[in-house]
C-alpha cells in the first residue's frame, strides 16, 4: 500500500532520530569508546510514539482511499484521454515499425525493379549484340550467295542469249529461205496467168511454213519486202483480203515502197473496190513515174472500170518503158477489140503469143478478137488451146459475159461441159 507525503516524511524523520547517533559514532576516530547506553523510554514517551505512528498509519489509509478515489475520478473524467493518448502512443510506436516495414518493402520493390530493368537492359544488349552479329553473318552469307547467283545468272544469260542468239539466227534463215522460194514462185508475170496445182500446193506449204514459223516466234521480224511477197502468195492462194493486210503492213514500214502500193491496187481490184485500187495505182506512179509495172496495173484497173480509152493510154505507157512484157501486150489487145480496132488487136495479139507461147490468156483474149471478127470456128479452136494450157479457162468461160454470143453453138458448149 503506498504511503503519502506526510507519512513518508514523517517516518523518515524518526528513522534518521535513530540512525545518525550510530553513523556519528561510526565516524569517531578510534579508540572507540563504547557508547552510551540508550535511556529507556518512558511509558509516556512511548504512547506519544505509539500515537504518531498510529495517526501516522491512519493518515496514510486516508490518503490511500483519497488516492484511490482520486485515481477513479482521474480514469472516469479521463479514461478516453488516456485511451486516446495510448492509442496515440501505440500509433507513435508503430509508426516507425511500419515504416520501416514500408521502407524495406519499397527497398525491396526498388531492388527487384533494379534487377529486372538491369536483366532486360542486359537482354537487349546481347539480343542486340547478337542481332548484329547474325545480321553481319547473314550479310556476309548473303552477299556471298548473290555473288555466286550473280555469276550463275551471268553464266545462264549468256548461254540463253546464245541460244536464242542460235535459234534467232536459224529462224531468220528458214524465213529468208520461204520468202526466196516465194518470189521465185509469186513473180509478177507467173501472178498474170493461173498456176498449177502443184505449185498453189507449195505455196499452200509455205505459207503454212511461215505461219507456224511467226506463232512460235512472234518477235520474228519481217521487212516490208517480206509482206510483199507474203501478200503475192496470199493472192495466188485466192485469200485476197489477207495480201491487202499484208501489202499494208509494207506500206507501214515503208511509205515509199512501190511495189506495196502495187500490190495493194492488185488486192483492192480482185476485191471489185476499183475507185480504191485506182487510188493506190496512182500512188505507185507518184513514187515511181517511170515504173512500167506501175502503169500496167494503172491500165487494169481502168479496164476493170471499162475506162478503155484512158487504159489503152497507159498500157501503151508500160509497153514503151517494158516492151517485153508479154502480158502488157495481151491486155493491151483486149482493151483494143473492146475499143473496135480489131488490126492493132490482131498484131497487139500476134506480139503477146511471141512473147508468152504457153500463156493461155493470150489464145483465150484472142479468141474473143476472132469471136467479135465473126470468125466462129478459129474462135473455138483458140478457147480450146486456152483450156488445154490452163484447164481454169473452162470455169471462166462459163460465166465470162464476153462470149455470151456463142452459148448456143454445140462447140461451145462441149468446152465448157465435156
Amino acid at each position: 500500500m503506498p504511503l503519502s507525503a506526510k507519512t513518508t516524511i514523517v517516518l523518515s524523520t524518526l528513522l534518521l532520530a535513530l540512525i545518525t547517533p550510530k553513523l556519528v559514532a561510526q565516524e569517531t576516530p578510534v579508540p572507540l569508546l563504547p557508547p552510551d547506553p540508550v535511556p529507556p523510554l518512558s511509558d509516556k514517551q512511548r504512547e506519544a510514539v505509539q500515537q504518531l505512528i498510529q495517526q501516522a498509519l491512519a493518515d496514510t489509509e486516508a490518503n490511500q482511499a483519497l488516492d484511490d478515489r482520486i485515481r477513479a475520478e482521474v480514469k472516469e473524467t479521463f479514461g478516453w484521454t488516456i485511451t486516446l493518448i495510448n492509442l496515440l502512443i501505440a500509433i507513435l510506436i508503430a509508426i516507425p515499425i511500419a515504416m520501416a516495414i514500408v521502407a524495406w518493402t519499397l527497398r525491396r520493390s526498388i531492388l527487384l525493379q533494379i534487377v529486372n530493368e538491369t536483366k532486360k537492359q542486359l537482354r537487349e544488349e546481347t539480343e542486340h549484340e547478337v542481332k548484329q552479329q547474325l545480321q553481319q553473318q547473314v550479310v556476309v552469307e548473303l552477299q556471298a550467295k548473290i555473288a555466286t547467283f550473280k555469276q550463275e545468272l551471268e553464266t545462264q544469260k549468256t548461254e540463253f542469249i546464245k541460244q536464242v542468239q542460235t535459234l534467232f539466227v536459224a529462224t531468220q534463215q528458214e524465213k529468208d529461205q520461204i520468202f526466196q522460194e516465194l518470189a521465185k514462185i509469186t513473180s509478177s508475170d507467173i501472178q498474170e496467168e493461173f498456176i498449177d496445182s502443184e505449185v498453189q500446193r507449195r505455196i499452200q506449204e509455205l505459207t503454212n511454213q511461215l505461219e507456224r514459223l511467226r506463232s512460235e516466234n512472234p518477235q520474228l521480224y519481217l521487212t516490208a519486202d517480206d509482206y510483199i511477197h507474203q501478200g503475192d502468195a496470199f493472192l495466188i492462194e485466192q485469200r485476197t483480203e489477207d495480201a491487202l493486210v499484208a501489202y499494208e503492213k509494207a506500206i507501214a514500214l515503208q511509205p515509199t515502197l512501190v511495189s506495196a502500193w502495187i500490190g495493194k491496187e492488185k488486192a483492192l481490184r480482185r476485191l471489185k473496190r476499183y475507185d480504191e485500187a485506182l487510188v493506190a495505182s496512182e500512188q505507185a506512179l507518184k513514187l515511181a513515174p517511170e515504173d512500167s509495172s506501175a502503169w500496167f496495173e494503172l491500165a487494169t484497173v481502168l479496164m476493170e472500170m471499162q475506162r478503155y480509152s484512158e487504159a489503152l493510154k497507159a498500157f501503151n505507157k508500160s509497153i514503151k518503158l517494158a516492151p517485153e512484157k508479154g502480158s502488157t501486150w495481151k491486155y493491151r489487145s483486149y482493151v483494143l477489140t473492146k475499143l473496135g480496132r480489131y488490126p492493132d488487136a490482131l498484131t497487139s495479139f500476134e506480139k503477146a503469143e511471141q512473147l508468152s507461147p504457153t500463156s493461155g490468156g493470150v489464145y483465150y483474149n484472142k479468141a474473143y478478137l476472132l469471136m467479135s471478127q465473126e470468125q466462129i470456128d478459129q474462135a473455138i479452136e483458140h478457147l480450146q488451146r486456152s483450156i488445154d494450157l490452163h484447164p481454169k479457162f473452162r470455169d471462166i468461160l462459163r460465166t465470162d459475159p464476153d462470149f455470151a454470143p456463142l452459148r448456143n453453138d454445140d462447140r461451145f458448149n462441149q468446152l465448157i461441159n465435156p
